[in-house]
């Protein structure tokens, strides 16, 4: 550390000395004022994230999705015919907003901004909660038989990070 001449001659001299802790949230700074010597502690800590804190919370919203959507272990991938079409499976995943807005960082998201605007909101919970858990979502254009018809649908597919 080097100090300039002219604050070197004066008589309030302040010299800051950084001590780092084995604790990671703990900084002491040790400043030398007039031959004092102050030490003050400070907690760099910050509010612990949400994807800390309710870490089985979000894995608890995270498995009910999973459950509407139909997504296992063997089944990595769900169709977005199948989730327009059912009015229960939309109602089931706009119920998650109240818990995905506790648990998640989601209040930029257009579903809580925009919400009367949005058509598929359902569909913008689905992604948030995905990219919030790490999860990866890849889109593709499939055609699908239901109903004795072949129709074209979007298929989400999963890639764990």
């Amino acid at each position: 550390m080097s100090l300039n001449k002219k604050l070197a001659t004066k008589n309030n001299v302040k010299a800051k000395i950084v001590v780092e802790s084995d604790n990671e949230s703990i900084k002491e700074d040790i400043i030398k004022k007039d031959d004092k010597i102050e030490v003050v502690k400070k907690n760099l800590g910050g509010r612990p994230k949400k994807s800390e804190k309710y870490k089985k919370e979000r894995e608890e919203v995270l498995n009910k999705l999973n459950n509407i959507l139909g997504v296992t272990e063997t089944n990595k991938k769900f169709y977005m015919y199948d989730v327009d079409n059912d009015e229960a499976k939309q109602k089931a995943i706009l119920d998650l907003k109240n818990d995905v807005e506790m648990y998640f960082t989601s209040k930029s998201y257009n579903v809580f901004v925009k919400s009367d605007e949005m058509q598929r909101n359902y569909l913008s919970l689905i992604k948030l909660i995905f990219k919030e858990m790490n999860i990866k979502l890849t889109h593709t254009i499939k055609t699908i038989n239901r109903n004795d018809k072949s129709v074209k649908s979007g298929c989400y597919l999963f890639d764990v990070e």
